[in-house]
């Protein structure tokens, strides 16, 4: 299920590093990837999730077997739906990835950049409002991507001329 927030697009656009940048939508393409890395590298890349999921009530069992029975399969898709706009607005997990990190040096770097990238090619669903790009005077790019209706993360990239 995709459900664009224009409101929590806008209020991740502005906030940390970001704040007063002006970002522009645009369309990925590989063409575009390909210039991207030929001029620039990525300083940081990391992947925002939001895939928590509604507390368990203590009296199931986490590892029972009710899980196995269609009424029960029944309560929980019930108690998730009604937990969707909680998800969609919390932040539970942040994955960084920046030479020096983990070890990763800047080709490691930019191989995991370029394939989340092109990985965002291969999504069936509308990317119309979910690609934003900001170019700052001191040789900076700020790109961003939405996905955490349907692919529960979005994605962010700091990129710097190379």
């Amino acid at each position: 299920m995709t459900n664009i927030r224009v409101d929590l697009i806008e209020k991740q656009l502005q906030s940390g590093c970001t704040e007063g940048l002006t970002f522009k939508k645009f369309a990925l393409s590989q063409r575009f990837i390909d210039w991207l890395f030929a001029k620039y590298k990525t300083e940081e890349f990391s992947i925002h999730f939001y895939d928590d999921e509604p507390d368990v009530p203590d009296e199931w069992d986490q590892d029972g077997d009710e899980w196995d029975d269609p009424e029960f399969k029944e309560v929980w898709k019930k108690l998730v739906e009604e937990y969707e706009p909680r998800r969609i607005e919390f932040n539970n997990w942040i994955d960084p990835f920046a030479k020096g990190i983990w070890g990763m040096n800047q080709e490691e770097v930019d191989k995991i950049s370029i394939e989340n990238m092109e990985e965002i090619l291969t999504y069936d669903v509308d990317m119309t409002d979910r690609l934003y790009i900001s170019f700052k005077k001191d040789g900076h790019a700020f790109i961003y991507w939405y996905g955490r209706d349907f692919h529960k993360s979005d994605l962010w990239w700091i990129m710097s001329k190379r």
